[in-house]
């Protein structure tokens, strides 16, 4: 019995493997992946710093509308502001003053017929 599984080993060679490098060989391929992953870094340092430039823009058009609100429907005036500062807000001190804002348009906010807006709200808003 032992001697027919040395017999069949024996006969089993290595020659009847197919190997696969001979298939697939990673040597060609190599300067096109490099050159493809040179273009997808690129293409990723590209668009993260088009991303940055448009948030810097929507802060900007944000701080904008913000100056130019009109301040005549003081309920308006306040739900649009506080989205707007919530917005434009990014640093600590920022977010502070929003905070300080949001709380002083409160009161405008949840009146039926609110009295027009303080001077020292559209103040900080400007100081903002």
């Amino acid at each position: 019995m032992q001697n027919i599984k040395i017999i069949r080993l024996k006969e089993f060679s290595m020659d009847k493997l197919k190997d696969i490098r001979d298939i697939f060989e990673w040597s060609d391929y190599i300067p096109y992946m490099a050159i493809g992953f040179f273009y997808l870094l690129s293409f990723g340092f590209y668009y993260i710093k088009n991303l940055q430039v448009k948030k810097e823009t929507i802060r900007k058009l944000n701080i904008a509308q913000l100056k130019s609100l009109d301040f005549t429907n003081s309920k308006k005036a306040a739900y649009k502001a506080t989205g707007l500062l919530r917005a434009i807000s990014q640093e600590d001190k920022e977010q502070h003053i929003a905070d300080e804002i949001i709380k002083m348009l409160e009161k405008y906010k949840y009146i039926k017929n609110p009295p027009n807006m303080d001077d020292k709200i559209k103040a900080n808003i400007d100081i903002l």
